[in-house]
């Protein structure tokens, strides 16, 4: 789907800029509010260029979905991108003199590191008209709901940036550096590499902690192996303390030898990946619908509901679903629909719940409810349908179960499963009736059971 958009823009000078950007939908696989939503701009691509464009963003985008976690969690993205011509293709090179028109003005060179993307506000154009202001607006106008944005520069040069738009060149490694910067931008990753160029930071991926018991990713890190861990061939595919990161050769420590978040052409390392995972949990819900949406839900003589869930779902593993009523689980209930009928409810109400948890072995630095979900219902009997309250009572040993009197013509049924699927059978015990109340006594048991009332015949 493409959508031609014309966007009309003030800059600090009182010149007025008008833009055609062209919105096109590379990959949805569902709700903007519940996916993931990445956002390729053209920076450097003349009006010839727009095919070359979308060639180079399907390139990222399959070598993207080729990595994990992205691979195992790809249908929780959705991709698209805003063609916008630049009068010259390219960026600027200030120290060879080369300076280009391009509608986000980007340049290498920035903070005096050579392979290092800007656009304004920087060291070379302050006016953040020029730059940043130009990428939030064209987000606003196409993606209302949040993304990350990603700026291809068409330069064959290498080089980008990370930040709030992580910023690739069309270089041979484009692929990996847009990952690598959305490493920065996406999850908060820390450089693993050593030698100056920036501020060193805690993230979950470096640390200056040598103390194993307070290592951030200490559950990734086996008994045998030391910490901190020798820059040895015998580690090079355990996770560790290996010492040299953010931007210090000794003093800052990362988790493996080597990761993407250290040099290009490798894959990310364990703590990486768990940092990512937990990162688009943090963004989205395991349920992307339910039905019935509202609450409570009210069932009527002879009628079965039905209550369904749609959840996102990675592609490597199952996740687990149990449904609970009044907050025993349900054995047997795994799938995404459940049924209750109007005999399962009695004449009370009740809470009806399902829960959703992700059991990736992605992450082992937290629990597995840390991705959960869920959502609730309380059942009761339709509006206007009266109904006799069963009473629970303790009596001596046993339990004395009791309903007014007013309704004759029930017996007392007893199952170990509730509710759907349950095999209901009759107390055996007498009913007896005194002080406006009919009654049952009933021996102690030792497990978990449930009662009903129901009307004979």
């Amino acid at each position: 789907m493409r959508l031609i958009i014309r966007l009309l823009f003030l800059a600090a000078a009182g010149v007025s800029v008008l833009a055609v950007g062209e919105f096109e939908t590379i990959r949805q696989t569902g709700p903007l509010a519940n996916r993931i939503n990445f956002l390729f701009l053209a920076e450097g691509y003349n009006a010839e260029q727009r095919d070359q464009f979308r060639q180079d963003v399907l390139q990222i985008q399959n070598d993207f979905f080729q990595q994990e976690p992205f691979n195992a969690y790809r249908d929780y993205f959705n991709v698209f991108s805003v063609f916008v011509a630049s009068a010259e293709t390219g960026s600027d090179h200030p120290s060879r003199g080369v300076f280009k028109n391009t509608y986000f003005n980007s340049s290498f060179e920035s903070d005096g590191t050579p392979q290092k993307i800007s656009i304004p506000p920087s060291e070379f154009d302050s006016d953040s008209t020029h730059g940043i202001e130009r990428v939030r607006a064209l987000a606003r106008a196409f993606l209302p709901q949040p993304s990350f944005t990603i700026l291809l520069v068409n330069d064959a040069e290498y080089g980008g940036a990370g930040g709030e738009v992580a910023i690739a060149s069309r270089h041979s490694f484009s692929s990996e550096l847009a990952l690598h910067e959305l490493g920065h931008t996406f999850a908060g990753l820390g450089e693993e590499y050593g030698g100056g160029g920036g501020i060193a930071h805690e993230a979950p991926n470096t640390t200056r902690e040598r103390a194993r018991d307070r290592i951030k990713w200490k559950a990734w890190i086996e008994a045998s192996t030391p910490a901190p861990t020798p820059a040895a061939e015998a580690y090079a595919l355990t996770v560790g303390l290996f010492e040299g990161a953010n931007f210090n050769y000794q003093g800052w420590y990362r988790p493996k030898w080597t990761c993407k978040m250290r040099e290009l052409g490798v894959p990310f390392c364990e703590i990486c990946r768990e940092t990512f995972v937990l990162s688009i949990y943090d963004r989205l819900r395991l349920l992307d619908d339910w039905t019935p949406l509202a609450s409570p839900v009210e069932l009527r003589p002879g009628e079965l509901r039905p209550f369904e869930i749609k959840t996102l779902q990675p592609l490597d593993h199952d996740l687990i679903v149990q449904w609970l009523w009044d907050g025993q689980q349900i054995p047997g209930a795994d799938g995404k629909r459940f049924e209750l009928s109007r005999s399962d409810l009695g004449s009370v109400s009740h809470l009806l719940e399902v829960r959703v948890s992700d059991p990736t072995r992605w992450v082992r630095s937290y629990p597995m409810d840390t991705f959960a979900d869920g959502q609730q219902w309380e059942i009761r009997p339709a509006a206007g349908e009266i109904l006799p309250a069963l009473k629970a009572a303790r009596e001596g040993n046993g339990l004395r179960l009791s309903w007014p009197d007013t309704f004759s013509g029930f017996q007392l049924e007893f199952s170990q499963k509730a509710p759907s699927g349950a095999v209901w059978n009759v107390v055996p015990s007498p009913i007896e009736h005194m002080a406006g109340e009919f009654y049952v006594e009933v021996a102690p048991i030792a497990v978990t059971g449930f009662y009903r009332l129901r009307k004979n015949g």
